[in-house]
């Protein structure tokens, strides 16, 4: 699919893309009318913009046969409520996903690899700065990277979360609390009362 081929096209709704399609171009459906799209398993390249200004496209499954997504490709898509990475993705550029009002973990990325190489929180963010990111237990370039801030728990600047259970994420309400027993003497007993904080 060339650049800019469905550009503008409002009275997109629903497509499949058949699998004789390797590549989409540069704003291929910029501006589009599109609210759902179905990419084929063997899609190796998805351009600059290629989904920008969709504002109406409520998901997206990327196939594993991707490792890159261009910056700008899922901009402005203010109705894409969470978007699930392949692990194949190893890399997401500049405001790849900026402007799609994600908040409070309702609208959230989960990544099913390694952390992708991407860009830091902010003006040129490859996603929006109020968004969740999910992320495997076992998976590398996370909290054991040079970008995790462990005295404020953001990576990049981007929230984190680990992923328990699959997705959605199970998230427990149980907390974990950890006694140095040298403030212990043996034989006393320790009351802890937990305040939850909503």
């Amino acid at each position: 699919i060339g650049d800019e081929a469905f550009r503008a096209s409002q009275d997109l709704k629903h497509i499949k893309i058949p699998d004789s399609v390797k590549s989409i171009g540069d704003s291929a459906f910029w501006w589009s009318g599109i609210e759902s799209v179905e990419l084929p398993d063997g899609l190796e390249s998805l351009g600059s913009g290629a989904f920008y200004n969709c504002e109406y496209l409520q998901s997206i499954d990327l196939p594993d046969s991707l490792s890159r997504i261009e910056k700008y490709t899922f901009a402005y898509c203010p109705s894409l409520e969470s978007v699930t990475i392949p692990e194949s993705i190893t890399y997401i550029g500049q405001n790849a996903f900026s402007d799609t009002e994600w908040d409070e973990g309702s609208k959230s990325i989960y990544f099913e690899g390694d952390a992708p190489v991407c860009t830091d929180s902010g003006e040129t963010g490859s996603f929006p700065s109020d968004a969740t990111l999910y992320y495997l237990d076992g998976t590398d370039g996370w909290i054991d990277s040079e970008y995790y801030d462990p005295d404020t728990g953001l990576w990049r600047g981007y929230r984190l979360s680990i992923k328990i259970g699959g997705i959605p994420p199970v998230v427990s309400t149980t907390p974990v609390i950890t006694l140095d027993k040298s403030y212990i003497e043996e034989g006393e007993t320790a009351t802890l009362t937990w305040n939850p904080v909503d």
